[in-house]
């Protein structure tokens, strides 16, 4: 297989199940928000894991490829983890798209940024926002906010 063939079924595979998720969770904006597993129907998140299986072999016999070239994901982690993080940046990097990393010691918040003015800049800069926070409820808030 060469990497153009990966890269479209793969692109296909995740297209098929956006629209379904869009079909079942889009917005008046149209956006998607993934908050909870519960959010998706039993057969996107068996179509997720067969895009995720199909990813590991990629990875496994090219490396990776390019198939979120030109994609960014945000992380912003507004409480310590390592794994959670770490298996994000690295899946991004190996699918060939870019992380912007938000560190909540050294962001706005300390001079003042509420939580919606963070998740508004941040996504203005990327394609997709992964957030992990402590409060209950964050994830709602932040689909909320976002651009």
């Amino acid at each position: 297989m060469n990497s153009i063939e990966i890269s479209g079924f793969f692109w296909e595979t995740l297209k098929c199940s956006a629209l379904k998720m869009e079909a079942e969770n889009g917005d008046r904006e149209g956006h998607r928000h993934l908050i909870s597993i519960t959010d998706i129907s039993t057969e996107n998140v068996l179509s997720l894991l067969k895009s995720a299986m199909h990813c590991k072999t990629i990875v496994q016999e090219h490396g990776g490829c390019s198939a979120l070239k030109h994609r960014v994901l945000a992380l912003a982690f507004f409480e310590p983890s390592t794994r959670t993080s770490s298996s994000f940046n690295a899946a991004m990097l190996r699918l060939g798209g870019s992380v912007v990393v938000y560190d909540d010691t050294k962001g706005a918040s300390n001079k003042g940024e509420s939580f919606n003015d963070t998740i508004k800049t941040l996504g203005c800069y990327c394609d997709v926002l992964c957030i992990r926070h402590p409060l209950r409820g964050s994830a709602e808030t932040a689909a909320q906010a976002s651009p």
